[in-house]
């Protein structure tokens, strides 16, 4: 019986060091193609957004995409019906990545965002804030975003009469 544990054991600690475990472990580490592949898709969003094109900033998401803003709700539709909603053109702006982790095929991005609007209505201002961005690696190795949130102050411009 100590011979069937012991042999047993060994199997199971053969398999764990097989080259399909190393794989699996080399799978959940987090890469610099990874974090370059990340980056790419901020600066997709950054061109998509300052191009008023919420379509292209929605294709970045996740289909079940997650913002935590009161008024948000879940899927890329909601995104962007919330979108073309604000009643805003971006003139210019940036995303600037201040801080992007990762493990495996999760990964976070704090990324700060200033930038340059006009309304509607015509009135210009200033928008700046903080988005926090979960991303996730999908089956065909491409990373999209699984979750935002943000908070941001704007600005009109001062109208003297």
């Amino acid at each position: 019986m100590k011979q069937l544990r012991f042999l047993l054991l060994f199997a199971l600690v053969g398999a764990a060091c097989s080259p399909s475990s190393k794989a699996a472990n080399a799978a959940a580490e987090f890469t610099a193609d990874d974090e370059s592949a990340i980056r790419g898709v901020v600066g997709q969003f950054e061109r998509a957004w300052l191009a008023n094109d919420y379509a292209s900033v929605v294709a970045l998401m996740v289909p079940d995409h997650v913002e935590t803003l009161p008024v948000a709700g879940v899927g890329r539709e909601a995104a962007l019906e919330r979108y073309q909603g604000f009643g805003v053109s971006f003139t210019s702006g940036t995303y600037d990545v201040k801080r992007l982790e990762g493990s495996g095929d999760l990964a976070y991005a704090w990324v700060e965002f200033n930038g340059r609007y006009t309304t509607d209505s015509g009135v210009g201002g200033m928008e700046s804030g903080n988005n926090l961005w979960v991303f996730r690696k999908g089956p065909d190795g491409k990373w999209a975003i699984a979750a935002s949130s943000y908070q941001g102050v704007s600005k009109p411009d001062s109208t003297t009469s």
